[in-house]
C-alpha cells in the first residue's frame, strides 16, 4: 500500500500588486527535499490593456522570482494554454493534484 504524502504550501510572497492583477509566488513541497517555486497570478477583471501591462512588466517580474518556476491553470483549456505561451512558459508534465483534477504544470526557465 502507497504512503499518504502531504502537500505542504509555504506562505506566498507578492511580486508585484496594482489595481487589475496581482503576481505572486510560494514554494510548495510535494515531498520530504523537494521545494518546487509556483508562480500566482490572479487578474481582478480582464480587458485587453490588462495583458498588455502584465506582458510589459513580465521581464521586471521575472528577475524577482526564482530561476527554474512553475505554474498551473484552474482551467486547462486554450484560452489558458495561449495566455502562459505569451509569456513564455512550456508545458512540463500531467499532475493529478490534491483537489482530484488532472492538470498541465508549466515551467519557464531563467538561467
Amino acid at each position: 500500500m502507497g504512503k499518504w504524502l502531504q502537500v505542504i504550501n509555504y506562505p506566498p510572497v507578492l511580486a508585484v500588486s496594482n489595481p487589475d492583477f496581482d503576481v505572486s509566488w510560494n514554494y510548495i513541497q510535494p515531498r520530504p527535499g523537494q521545494l518546487l517555486p509556483f508562480v500566482h497570478v490572479e487578474v481582478f477583471y480582464w480587458r485587453a490593456s490588462v495583458l498588455r501591462h502584465l506582458l510589459s512588466l513580465w521581464p521586471s517580474v521575472r528577475r524577482k522570482l526564482p530561476p527554474i518556476i512553475f505554474c498551473a491553470g484552474t482551467e486547462s483549456d486554450h484560452k489558458f494554454q495561449k495566455f502562459v505561451h505569451l509569456f513564455g512558459w512550456q508545458p512540463l508534465k500531467q499532475a493529478h493534484c490534491s483537489d482530484g483534477r488532472d492538470r498541465t504544470i508549466y515551467v519557464h526557465y531563467n538561467i
